[in-house]
């Protein structure tokens, strides 16, 4: 199990102090910060923070004194949140943590679960609960930003025009833009970009813009006659039978890197750059085909 880094936000250092002995067996390092203002600026420089435990009630700054707590601090403390998260394009889980649970459990905004100081004490499957719920979101996070990011294409990918295998193409989108997201890149990732691909040509014959004559008998693409009745189909107008000219050189662009890439030995330098090159283009032709054939989308 990785060991993840979580920042607890708590106005006491000796609650801090209990609850980070105990959260190692879960393999979570606790970090601690007693006021917001501190916390936010260690959450803006230090990335490896994946998660935050908010106090019930807490500082915000550090001219506040012992029986000063706000009991606003968790509202506060999810507006700074908010802000850091919209300017640095980033997700941040979050669960609150407070001796408060009666007074406060009708005041935390949905979406952000609260738990029980008391509770998790006295109660060793409360505290497993507890540190469970928070890998259960920081594990959703980076995925949740991805499908957020790309919603409109998530929505094209799933309608049933590209259904082509028992194997979800809305899985495959997303394994590639996780790739694409991050730094990570293996030359057997461009298998994905060919199936996207496959997908995309298997749709475009249901939507009746390519037809049998493109395809083999088992159902399969062929690439180069699909490729070919682009080519000849392209144009400078966006006609909803034609292929404007930079969508067939998407796909052309595509299907040569993939052809050329996909077999290479991994010993030869990294190509990342050509791999993200090969999922801009994905998007471009599905953000297309959203726009000529799945205008009304959301009316639907």
């Amino acid at each position: 199990m990785e060991v993840i880094n979580i920042l607890m936000v708590d106005d006491q250092q000796d609650v801090f102090e209990s609850l980070k002995d105990r959260a190692r067996k879960f393999r979570i390092i606790l970090h601690h910060e007693q006021y917001l203002t501190d916390a936010i600026e260690r959450l803006k420089t230090d990335k490896k923070m994946l998660g935050v435990i908010i106090d019930g009630k807490g500082f915000t700054s550090k001219n506040q004194v012992r029986g000063d707590e706000k009991s606003d601090f968790v509202g506060a403390m999810l507006t700074q949140l908010a802000i850091l998260e919209d300017r640095e394009a980033r997700l941040i889980p979050k669960v609150v943590l407070t001796a408060w649970y009666d007074e406060l459990k009708e005041t935390i905004p949905s979406g952000v679960k609260i738990f029980d100081k008391k509770r998790i004490n006295e109660d060793e499957n409360a505290l497993s609960e507890f540190f469970d719920h928070i890998r259960s979101e920081i594990k959703k996070g980076p995925e949740k930003k991805i499908r957020d990011v790309y919603k409109n294409i998530f929505e094209v990918v799933n309608r049933k025009e590209f259904e082509f295998s028992s194997e979800s193409l809305d899985s495959k989108l997303f394994d590639i833009l996780s790739i694409y997201e991050s730094r990570t890149f293996n030359y057997k990732d461009y298998y994905l970009i060919r199936s996207i691909l496959e997908n995309i040509f298997v749709a475009l014959r249901n939507l009746q813009v390519l037809n049998d004559s493109q395809f083999y008998s088992t159902g399969k693409p062929d690439h180069a006659a699909c490729l070919k009745y682009i080519e000849s189909n392209s144009k400078r107008i966006n006609d909803a039978n034609l292929f404007p000219n930079h969508i067939y050189s998407c796909f052309s662009f595509i299907k040569y890197v993939h052809n050329e890439l996909s077999h290479i030995d991994n010993k030869i330098p990294s190509t990342k750059y050509v791999f993200d090159a090969c999922v801009s283009s994905c998007l471009e032709i599905l953000n297309w085909v959203s726009i000529t054939f799945y205008s009304q989308i959301k009316d639907e």
